[in-house]
């Protein structure tokens, strides 16, 4: 059986077409590929997505389209508030799972776990770290019963947590005060395939030869993610080997000019790296103050693809913070004091060099 496993899809208000057109390519897969069923682990929604929000109704859209062509099982992810996943229960062929257990789907049998908050659980105990410690003892216990049941069918396991030793995105963090689990302790549950919501990043080399994937973002988020967006496709018949598909996602690239960057580029009209086409771009430029009125957006764009957009980011900088940065670089204190006086437009004689140097080689 084919299972297509997607998440952290955080249909964001400020990227909204991009994450329908990364979704659509998704749905598109769908009704091309046989697939038997959709594994969603989490992260429908971004963070504060309001009901009948552009961004909401399009998470209901995916999800919905999703149901006609497969039956979909859902979990909760850290983004999606208690009781956010009620409208898609309302939904035919979809099953939403807010809390851990077990939940038969299209002759598999899912062992889910939802994302784990320890700041919920902490009101009932006297410190976060009692309350840590509990979340994580009850969780491991629920993987040792998931591992007891005994079951002919398929064992998928659904999870929206972070794993120890898994790399994250450029751009995430995690909290101090969330469950955090080994891959020991996922073995617990004896399952044949562990589909994973939470990091974006599906590049994990700590899972080499264990079926345990992260299937990441279906779009980049933001200029700090790297990693090439997509979904996993997994076959019950060989669960070692998943298959990664990339969507249509636009790139997203981060550029650095520093001063002398910026001096020739003033100079020049030049820039020491290409754009590429069909890519969201940002430039962060430290900008000498003397030339801050001659780097104007309008001549960097004549450098940008017509299919791309351009973010600029400027830090002018004083000259007398540059030439102290000059000086710092240098290493002999002979030429610090010769910049020094440069720009202090004092003459360094002959004489105060030759001491300078004599100085330095007693040192």
């Amino acid at each position: 059986m084919k299972i297509l496993h997607t998440a952290d899809n955080h249909f964001k208000k400020n990227r909204i077409d991009e994450a329908i057109k990364c979704s659509d390519n998704i749905v598109d897969y769908l009704e091309s590929n046989d697939v038997d069923i959709v594994a969603h682990c989490g992260d429908i929604f971004d963070k504060n997505t309001t009901v009948n929000s552009p961004e909401y109704l399009a998470s209901l859209d995916f999800i919905y389209r999703l149901s006609k062509h497969a039956p979909v099982v859902m979990i909760r992810g850290n983004h999606d508030p208690v009781g956010s996943l009620s409208a898609f229960q309302k939904m035919d062929n979809v099953h939403v799972v807010e809390k851990p257990g077990r939940v038969t789907v299209g002759g598999i049998d899912f062992f889910t776990l939802p994302y784990v908050s320890v700041q919920e659980q902490s009101d009932d105990f006297s410190s976060i770290k009692e309350a840590f410690r509990k979340a994580t003892l009850d969780t491991q216990a629920l993987l040792v019963s998931y591992g007891k049941y005994e079951s002919n069918l398929p064992r998928v396991f659904l999870g929206h947590i972070f794993v120890d030793d898994a790399v994250l995105a450029n751009s995430e963090t995690i909290s101090a005060n969330e469950v955090m689990l080994s891959l020991d302790d996922l073995r617990m549950a004896k399952c044949d395939m562990y589909l994973l919501g939470h990091i974006h990043n599906h590049e994990q080399d700590i899972f080499k030869g264990f079926p345990v994937r992260y299937c990441g973002a279906h779009y980049k988020t933001n200029f700090s993610e790297t990693q090439e967006p997509g979904f996993f496709v997994w076959d019950t018949d060989n669960p070692k080997k998943p298959e990664f598909v990339k969507t249509n996602a636009r790139g997203m690239h981060e550029f650095e000019m520093d001063v002398d960057d910026v001096r020739a580029f003033v100079n020049d009209r030049k820039l020491p790296f290409d754009i590429p086409g069909d890519s969201d771009v940002k430039i962060r430029m430290r900008v000498p103050q003397s030339i801050r009125a001659m780097v104007k957006r309008d001549d960097l764009l004549k450098f940008v693809p017509d299919d791309s957009t351009l973010t600029m980011s400027r830090i002018t900088v004083p000259e007398v913070k540059l030439r102290n940065e000059k000086i710092a670089k240098l290493r002999r204190f002979s030429d610090k004091l010769v910049e020094w006086c440069s720009m202090k437009k004092i003459k360094a004689s002959d004489g105060l060099i030759n001491k300078a140097e004599r100085l330095e080689g007693l040192a």
